[in-house]
């Protein structure tokens, strides 16, 4: 069996990479892919608030083909690029705990993980995709390799707390300047944490070089000191000041409220008055009653309308109903008017569309919105009103007829 070289290159398949590498080419991958998928996140992040309903029931697939074509180009070259570099480093680091170059073996596993976690991402299996990170996890990023398990240990090459909470201050202070990649990357937000990781791992190797006192125990004393202030600081920075924040807002807003009561009450009328409108300008008639809600619609109407926009207007229904009831009562649930509101032609009181709460799944926010379009029961075999066209033929299909009979009859 040949003997197994060590390669902590990002790209190759040759050789094995210890835990350290891995993990550090693996963020490296990731702060990439990241760069790359962000107009995606982007594009999804306005269009989802401005559809929830749409996108909470679309696929990850269903989601990349409707975006625009530029953003599907990224996405395509960053596949292109991270699923062969994953997938080599992955080789490496089994290469690295089997303790041989054991290729086929290792190329079999990483093909099935890489293949796995993509299909369980393009079928929003997110059930199997977190379990076989974990299981990548534990089983790449923990174990020690047999091959770099046998190399001496580097004591420079420790995790610095400093350099992954302080990133490009940090750097400044210890002259390692790489950091100030931190700064655009924290522009770019979902790019910074992959930074932090990368000025945690890379930390003592920078400083080292730049530091005067190259001996060790020196060198760790004054970075420990270092790490204790940023560890202290970011705690204050990352729980204590947003807990402040929120809990200062709330008081503002229940400050605010207290002091200005006709402000707030005028906000909530005009939001009544909002969705008044709306109702007035989709149905004829309405009916809110205490154990049935009815809401009359012209079946033209509701025959030109698709499904989802038949259970907008129908939810438009539900709040309504839930804002007139609520004035009188703050006891009323919006869930209990959707139980009780019903849709019908104004034409011939016919029953167009009602939901049945029993078929409601209530495992999760996403099963909740699937399972309610499928509780919204709607009647497509509407009966609409004659024309004036179909009135005036059939009038004359009638004289027709009755002159006929009285033409026979004076005979």
């Amino acid at each position: 069996m040949a003997e197994v070289s060590i390669n902590n290159k990002i790209w190759g398949i040759k050789g094995a990479i210890g835990r350290r590498e891995y993990i550090l080419n693996t963020t490296y991958l990731g702060a990439f892919g990241t760069l790359l998928s962000l107009p995606f996140s982007l594009w999804l992040f306005i269009n989802y608030f401005n559809d929830l309903q749409k996108f909470a029931t679309m696929t990850y697939t269903q989601t990349v083909i409707a975006a625009p074509w530029l953003v599907k180009v990224l996405l395509l070259i960053d596949y292109l690029i991270i699923i062969p570099v994953a997938f080599s480093l992955d080789v490496r680091r089994l290469n690295d705990i089997f303790g041989k170059d054991s290729y086929f073996l290792s190329y079999l596993i990483s093909t099935g993980l890489v293949v796995i976690l993509f299909w369980a991402l393009l079928t929003n299996n997110y059930l199997l995709l977190y379990s076989l990170v974990i299981i990548e996890f534990i089983t790449l990023w923990v174990i020690k390799g047999k091959e770099t398990g046998k190399l001496p240990k580097d004591e420079v090459k420790r995790f610095n707390w400093g350099a992954f909470w302080g990133t490009w201050i940090w750097g400044l202070i210890n002259k390692s300047y790489k950091t100030l990649w931190a700064i655009p990357a924290f522009i770019l937000f979902p790019i910074f944490p992959y930074v932090q990781i990368i000025c945690g791992i890379k930390g003592n190797e920078w400083a080292y070089e730049k530091a005067k006192n190259k001996e060790l125990p020196v060198f760790h004393k004054g970075q420990k000191h270092q790490a204790i202030f940023w560890n202290i600081f970011s705690g204050v920075l990352v729980v204590i000041l947003p807990l402040l924040t929120v809990i200062i807002t709330a008081m503002g807003i229940i400050g605010y409220a207290a002091a200005n009561p006709e402000k707030i009450e005028q906000a909530v009328q005009e939001y009544a008055t909002m969705i008044e409108e709306k109702i007035d300008e989709n149905f004829d008639k309405y009916e809110i009653g205490n154990d049935l809600n009815k809401f009359y619609i012209d079946p033209e109407t509701w025959t030109g309308m698709d499904f989802d926009d038949r259970f907008t207007i129908y939810n438009q229904a539900v709040n309504f109903a839930y804002t007139q009831k609520r004035s009188a009562n703050n006891d009323i649930r919006i869930d209990n008017e959707r139980n009780i509101t019903k849709i019908y032609s104004s034409y011939n009181n016919e029953l167009l569309a009602e939901f049945n709460p029993d078929e409601v799944d209530e495992t999760d926010v996403k099963t909740v919105i699937e399972s309610s379009k499928k509780a919204f029961h709607v009647n497509e075999n509407t009966k609409l009103p004659k024309s004036c066209k179909q009135n005036f033929i059939g009038g004359l299909k009638i004289t027709q007829n009755m002159l006929y009979l009285l033409g026979n009859y004076l005979r």
